[in-house]
């Protein structure tokens, strides 16, 4: 690893393993969130009084008749699609639905972010710890704690920076990048605790600048940036005039990226001796996007990733995927592992990392 560069290309599993929703729970919420629109519109007598108030969405200014009409579209439609973006993309001639969708997506991911193990909790003297999570696995019938400092960003991240000076972290966090298919912030706001807490929690500024520095890309944008103009702080509650702004930062793949962005993704694929998928879900619009022209002229890489919870048979499907999108190349090597995020960098640790 110390000598090559490595993609992640990052899917919602892996915010799932800091307490965030993943596709499916995050329609779920979406539709309970507009159930409750919908049915307290109804109990009002038509009045839009409890639908978000959007003067203005990217410079056109929608009726309220709108937003209205798509609240029970929506309530309906989500229960037979995949995910909340495959739902806009059905009524992707439909503005109330996209504008709807959207708002409750920023909604929703901020209100995730507030609840999960990378909210800070002041505690000795300094306001950058995390806090525990404690939740019911439904899946394992068990009760459960999450950490941050058990995560995979955090094994990553001690892997990347061991047997390493102060000076040297930057340079060391240089060899990663990450493409990232959420609309969340863990990332960035996960390592600049890290890099804080490394360098002895001495200066934040300092730690931001060093994952300023780092290469991070949204393919569907983000609900806001953390930092500067637009930003909204992690574990923010924000009003509703300030979340109508926020959605409108977020792109499903019903929207054509923006060439910038679209550069960027194929810009970290194309550099990548290895590509890592982690938590991701395979769709074939997400892979499509990935798909760079340039790949045919590259050296053979390595993929890696997790397909915990797929069949045999779907993770074959996969790894043909990642050879017709993203390798291009027959000759390249495909190792998915049923495992979760956590667990995969574990037991990758000299695959990732500076220690041998």
């Amino acid at each position: 690893m110390a000598e090559n560069h490595t993609t992640f290309v990052v899917g919602a599993g892996a915010s799932k393993e800091f307490g965030l929703p993943d596709g499916s729970e995050l329609r779920n919420q979406i539709r309970t969130m507009v159930r409750r629109m919908d049915g307290a519109t109804q109990q009002l007598s038509q009045s839009s009084d409890w639908l978000p108030n959007v003067a203005q969405w990217r410079g056109l200014q929608p009726s309220p008749d709108v937003l209205y009409t798509a609240a029970p579209k929506l309530v309906d439609a989500l229960q037979t699609s995949l995910s909340i973006d495959d739902c806009i993309y059905t009524h992707s001639d439909d503005r109330g639905v996209e504008i709807l969708g959207k708002y409750c997506i920023a909604k929703t991911i901020l209100s995730s972010e507030r609840n999960s193990c990378l909210t800070p909790t002041p505690r000795n003297n300094s306001p950058h710890d995390f806090a525990l999570k404690k939740w019911f696995d439904q899946d394992k019938n068990e009760h459960r704690t999450l950490s941050a400092w058990d995560s995979w960003l955090s094994i990553l991240f001690q892997n990347l920076t061991a047997q390493c000076k102060r000076d040297q972290i930057a340079e060391r966090l240089s060899k990663v990048s990450f493409v990232v298919f959420n609309y969340d912030r863990c990332i960035e706001h996960a390592l600049e605790h890290f890099v804080f807490w490394k360098i002895g929690r001495n200066d934040m500024d300092e730690a931001r600048q060093i994952v300023a520095g780092m290469s991070i890309v949204h393919a569907y944008e983000w609900v806001a940036p953390l930092h500067g103009g637009g930003a909204a702080e992690f574990g923010a509650d924000p009003n509703e005039n300030v979340l109508v702004q926020y959605a409108q930062n977020i792109r499903t793949f019903t929207d054509d990226p923006t060439d910038k962005v679209t550069k960027a993704v194929h810009d970290e694929l194309h550099r990548a001796k290895s590509i890592v998928f982690l938590g991701f879900s395979f769709l074939d619009l997400n892979m499509q996007m990935l798909a760079d022209p340039r790949t045919e002229k590259r050296s053979p890489q390595t993929c890696y990733g997790t397909s915990l919870g797929l069949s045999k048979a779907d993770t074959a499907a996969a790894s043909d995927d990642i050879v017709s999108w993203v390798a291009h190349s027959s000759q390249a090597s495909i190792l998915l592992e049923p495992l979760t995020c956590a667990d995969f960098m574990l037991q990758n640790r000299r695959v990732f990392g500076f220690t041998k």
